[in-house]
């Protein structure tokens, strides 16, 4: 199965979300439209849009740039291929891992439509409207929770039992880690995982969330047999050793981003 460049595809995709914000200041000045009359909410509305698309544009295009790099050699430090039998346990203990979004779903959801049903009876002649309202932001959750787990899973089913380790990123499982861009993402540690001695822990620093803010994610690669060498190389590459204080962490797994990624 042929590895796709997906980053290159979303960044097409907003590409044309910024092409399309820019038709929505320039149509209403090319025909002269009365701007008290919806030119004015066009071009507001076009200009948030088109500079939202381009900068996400920027950021996918980046990352199609690390993979390429990756699928031509460029930049390559290690490419590793993983036995069937690996690669099948690591996959099945993955899949089940997803889910965790279809339980997420169907208890938000579910919370949201308890509230509803409760409201409404509290009031069954005025609360008809909120209890629609929120049985359906409930589907709506449960819906994203069972989408979430099915292209995880795709994904998965999907992916190469191989590693790509590069200087800019790392792909594996199918995802794709990038720290090309200082602002968005940077690179913390790169060490022997404290949890699992045979595979190569990267720990790198991820703008996201609500609000905004930096996450830590772990990335453990399992280093293939006969290929110590070549880990220890890579670890004294990126030279970038383990704290004690993130070790501490790692070990008795007390970090206070408990959402963050840890692939082992």
């Amino acid at each position: 199965m042929a590895r796709k460049n997906k980053e290159r595809r979303s960044a097409n995709i907003c590409l044309a979300i910024a092409l399309l914000g820019l038709a929505a200041i320039v149509i209403p000045l090319v025909l002269e439209m009365d701007m008290m009359n919806g030119g004015y909410a066009s071009i507001v509305i076009g200009a948030f849009v088109g500079l939202t698309g381009f900068l996400v544009f920027l950021m996918f295009y980046s990352r199609a740039k690390v993979f390429e790099n990756m699928l031509t050699g460029s930049n390559l430090l290690a490419h590793w291929h993983y036995s069937n039998d690996f690669w099948q346990k690591e996959m099945k203990e993955e899949i089940v891992d997803t889910g965790i979004a279809k339980i997420a779903g169907a208890v938000l959801g579910g919370i949201f439509a308890l509230i509803g049903i409760v409201v409404f009876f509290a009031d069954t002649d005025e609360n008809g409207t909120f209890l629609l309202i929120m049985l359906g932001v409930g589907i709506f959750f449960t819906l994203v929770g069972f989408v979430a787990a099915a292209a995880n899973k795709k994904r998965l089913q999907e992916a190469l039992p191989e590693a790509l380790i590069a200087r800019e990123g790392i792909y594996y499982k199918g995802d794709l880690y990038t720290w090309n861009q200082r602002v968005l993402s940077h690179l913390e540690c790169v060490a022997q995982d404290p949890t699992n001695p045979s595979n190569i822990l990267f720990v790198m620093r991820q703008l996201s969330g609500r609000p905004v803010h930096y996450h830590q994610h772990f990335i453990s690669i399992p280093v293939p047999p006969g290929e110590e060498g070549t880990a220890n190389n890579i670890v004294h590459f990126f030279n970038m050793p383990m704290s004690q204080e993130m070790y501490n962490r790692i070990i008795n797994r007390t970090d206070d981003d408990c959402d963050d990624n840890v692939n082992e």
